[in-house]
This record gives C-alpha cells, structure tokens and sequence, in this order.
C-alpha cells in the first residue's frame, strides 16, 4: 500500500492526548494507526475525526513496512511541530493573564490612590500579537529589567489607532523628547482635553478615556528629572529631521525619565520640593497640593499599549474595615464578594485590616460617597474608627457594624446611624439598596431577630462634603492632601 502525495501537512492531529503518547507509547499508536488504514482503505474514505486525523486519502488496502515507517516519521515531526505550536499557544495565554494580572494590580492601585471615584464603562484589548512578539523580544535584551503599567490619557476616538499602530512622540516635551505617562488616574485626566480642562476635577458622571500600556526600562537608567533642561517644544508633531537636531534631548536606550510635577501649574518640582516655574521663579511645594507623577520615555519600542479604557466618574465607593482580613480564611469569600459588589453596582470596594490605613483611605476618599463597614474587633476598636471618619467627613455617616458577637447590640442600639448584621448577605443587600429603605430593612430585621430597637436615620445620607465640591471643577490643585495622623485614642 502507499499513500498518494504523502505531505506531513496532509495528517493533522487534533487531539492533544495523541501527541503526549508519541514517544511513550509509539507500539500502541503504530497499532492502532495501521488499523485505521485497514478499516478505512475498502471504501477508499477519508479518515474521520473519530480517528484523529483528517483529510488523508487512502488509495490502496495493501502497503510495505517502509513507506508505513516514512508515513510514521511524517506524523511524528508533525506532532512534534504541533506541539511546539500548542506550548506557543499555551505561552501566549500565560502572557495575557500575567498583562491582565499586572493590569488589575494597577487598576486596583490606581482607583485606591485617586481623590475621586471612577469605574470601568468600555475597554478595548490590544490584540496584535505581532506587536507584542517584538515587544517581549525586545525586553529579553534588556538588562535589570523592570516594568511597570502606566496610563495615557487620549480622546476615545484616537484609542484604536495608538492599540494597532502605538503611541507618537508628545509635541511639548518638558522632561525628554517621548511619549507621556503617569500612573495617577486624577492627574491623567489632566491632559485629556489639556490645556482646556488642566487642573479641573472630572466633573460627576463624565468619562474620559485613557491608554493602559506595559513599559519595560533599566532599572538603573531611570532618572529623575528636577528642572527644564530636556525641554523640547514642537509645534507640530516631531518628525525625524526634529529628533535628529535634538537628539540630546532623547531619552538613553532602555532609559526612563520621571518628574513629579505640581497639578496646579504643571511645573516641575526640585529635589528640595521646591516648585521650580519656567520662568525661573521657585516656591516651596504647599502640602495640600497634589503632586503629579510623569514618566517619559523615547523608544516606542519600549512601550506595549494594552487596553483602551472608558472611564466614568462615580458617587460611591464602599471601604470595609476588618482587623481578621489578613486570616486566611477570608481570602477567598472576600475576592469573591468584591468581584459580585463591583459588577452589580460598579463601585470599588477598598478592604484595610489596619485601622490606620483605613483611615488615611477615608481621608483620601472623603470627597465621595462613602459607604463604612467595619467589624467591631478588640476594645470596640471599630467604633473609634467611626467616631474618627465621622469627624472626616463631618457628619454622622451610616455605619454597618459586622460582627458575629450579638453583645454588641447593648451599645449599638445606642450609637447614631449605626446597623448592625452578622453574615454577608446582609452586607452586599444593604450595597445594593444603600438609601434610607434598605437602612430600614435592616434595622426591621434586627428588632425580628434580636427584638432590640436601632437608632431611626438621622441625616445619615447628607455627605456635606461631596455635595459643596461636587460641581467645583477646578479645585483639585487646592485640595487637602496632606497626610492624615489625626490617630489619639486608636
């Protein structure tokens, strides 16, 4: 028997258990192959997918050992290739899910680190793999190297176009000639519509849009830059005749420049934290102020646009304070609780175990709406937490008391706009009907249940602070931001 045009890409395997027994069970597959020939030759048909193969035409019932043992061989480097190409595949989803990983992680940081609160509205994946493929190659070559996720701010209509073809070099260029970043989402949406809208608050339920990307760089050839002398001002976007005539501004290969910058003149910020302006002026950097964070790099090729993001800004956000979410019997039900409360009400849930950092949150966050769970831990701990966020945020915030101890209800009942539960169910249904109905609902429950009287809401939903900033556009570059340490008594 002999098989007519026998080509390697004439067999396709197509069930992976096949190629994991090539080499270990070679007899067995010789076995079973020369049965398929036999079975399928009498109507001269083509193998079908039961057998693991497809497309191969039989022409004749008979054949010699030699041209089955050349048939063998084909199948065997065919395998081999398959299964070089399944590693690839499987390679290639690996790489996806550490980008998407190191994407959450960024996010997460990100939205935790900003004044005000957004959520994800749209996005769109990068899905050019031969981009990628020269990226990772690229960064292979790159000694101590270290990457980071960082965001450009764009005009929605632009996001495609920067996904398929990456970033052009900034026409105004203070610290190199490059492209842009920062890894603050407040201070990004600066420069969505700059100069328009620079310094200005994303008003509430706007979205603007923004550029997630990868960027790899020597560790030891990132550079602060403290004042102008890399300023490079184009009036129209660099070509390669302006590169070359200031090619002393360009950044060194596999170099990143880093500013911090004042968000309320864009000037550079010294090593002393002095405010250093472009006219030579220099003031001391005022602690309130919010500080920008710009990175700026030449090589495009440095640079992986992951995702194009829709962000929107948002009321809420919900900061749960526990002192046992370092157990971890916690883990996995909290991961799980945030993933249903952030796709069902689309705000961040932030969880602290220390109260300190809670704190400090809350002080960050205190220009939304915030929603306070905490549990009430050793020496009611949890109620001198709220005592001091209530300061915060200078009114008495409702607070949701979780705690698996019903002896809490002697002071609980006698506490100001205080809940009390002891499962989370509880919590995500008080999440998803946070107003003074579902403050009701449970404060029925408790008095069924327990058959103590909560305290009736009083002004528990008023957030005087969100509701005299919340249509001020433009003074983000005067807010409070120095650090919280307000802590006697904690």
């Amino acid at each position: 028997m002999y098989w007519k045009n026998l080509k390697p890409n004439d067999v396709k395997f197509v069930n992976q258990n096949n190629l994991d027994n090539i080499n270990s069970k070679e007899a067995e597959i010789k076995e079973f192959f020369q049965e398929q020939i036999k079975t399928n030759a009498d109507d001269k048909s083509t193998f079908s997918n039961e057998t693991n193969f497809t497309e191969t035409n039989l022409e004749e019932k008979e054949y010699d050992e030699e041209e089955f043992n050349i048939l063998f061989d084909n199948i065997k480097e065919l395998a081999k290739s398959q299964e070089i190409e399944l590693k690839q595949e499987i390679e290639n989803v690996k790489s996806n899910e550490v980008f998407n990983i190191s994407l959450n992680n960024a996010l997460e940081k990100a939205f935790k680190e900003s004044i005000f609160e957004f959520k994800i509205i749209g996005l769109v994946a990068n899905n050019k793999e031969a981009q990628r493929k020269v990226y990772e190659e690229k960064k292979k070559n790159c000694p101590n190297c270290q990457t980071k996720i960082l965001f450009h701010a764009t005009k929605i209509s632009f996001s495609s176009k920067i996904l398929t073809t990456n970033f052009n070099l900034s026409k105004d260029n203070y610290y190199g000639l490059g492209v842009y970043f920062s890894d603050q989402l407040d201070y990004v949406k600066f420069y969505y519509n700059f100069p328009d809208t620079f310094a200005t608050i994303t008003k509430l339920n706007e979205s603007f849009s923004i550029i997630a990307s990868e960027v790899y760089y020597d560790k030891t050839k990132l550079k602060q830059i403290y004042d102008y002398s890399y300023s490079v001002d184009f009036n129209i976007t660099p070509n390669e005749e302006m590169i070359q005539r200031n090619k002393s501004k360009t950044i060194e290969k596999n170099g990143i420049h880093y500013a911090e910058v004042d968000s309320l003149s864009s000037s550079v910020i010294n090593e002393n934290k002095k405010i250093i302006y472009k006219d030579g002026r220099r003031e001391d950097m005022p602690k309130e102020r919010l500080i920008g964070r710009e990175y700026c790099i030449t090589d495009r090729e440095q640079i992986l646009p992951l995702y194009g993001l829709n962000l929107q800004r948002v009321e809420y956000c919900i900061i749960w304070r526990d002192s046992n979410f370092d157990s971890y019997i916690w883990k996995e039900p909290l991961r799980k609780n945030k993933e249903i409360i952030k796709n069902m009400t689309g705000y961040n849930l932030y969880t602290e175990s220390n109260t300190k950092d809670a704190l400090r949150l809350v002080w960050r966050k205190r220009f939304n709406k915030i929603i306070i769970i905490t549990n009430v831990g050793n020496n009611l701990e949890g109620k001198k937490y709220v005592d001091k966020v209530r300061k915060i945020l200078e009114f008495n915030v409702v607070a949701l008391f979780f705690t698996n101890d019903f002896s809490h209800l002697n002071w609980i009942k006698d506490y100001p706009n205080a809940l009390f539960c002891m499962d989370d169910y509880t919590i995500k249904k008080y999440i998803f009907n946070f107003n003074e109905d579902g403050y009701n609902d449970i404060k029925t429950n408790v008095k069924e249940i327990f058959g103590i009287e909560l305290q009736e809401p009083k002004s528990a939903f008023d957030y005087p602070l969100f509701e005299q900033y919340k249509d001020n556009y433009s003074f983000l570059g005067h807010l409070s931001l120095e650090e919280y340490n307000d802590f006697d008594g904690i």
